[in-house]
């Protein structure tokens, strides 16, 4: 990931007046968890990647290692997206 779109995926866009378990402010989500987020909801949702991890967990895959893949694939989309949005600014 390039310098310019890491720095973007970090900037803080979720603001919560939480706090985190050792008393101090959170500052909510980077722009990188919410994008993942959303690709990771994307992702489970989705019929056909429901088939394709379906099938590779009855060709031996565990559920812990499906699960791993889609997160993996959901972060590598959300990182994609901060590549194209950093070139626009």
């Amino acid at each position: 990931m390039t310098e310019k779109a890491q720095k973007l995926g970090n900037e803080r866009i979720v603001y919560t007046e939480e706090y985190s378990c050792n008393g101090g402010w959170n500052g909510g989500l980077t722009k990188r968890e919410l994008f993942a987020y959303g690709m990771m909801k994307s992702l489970i949702s989705n019929p056909e990647r429901y088939k394709y991890i379906a099938g590779k967990v009855s060709n031996g895959m565990s559920n812990n290692e499906a699960s791993a893949k889609n997160a993996h694939k959901a972060v590598l989309l959300a990182d994609a997206l901060l590549e194209e949005l950093s070139k626009n600014n």
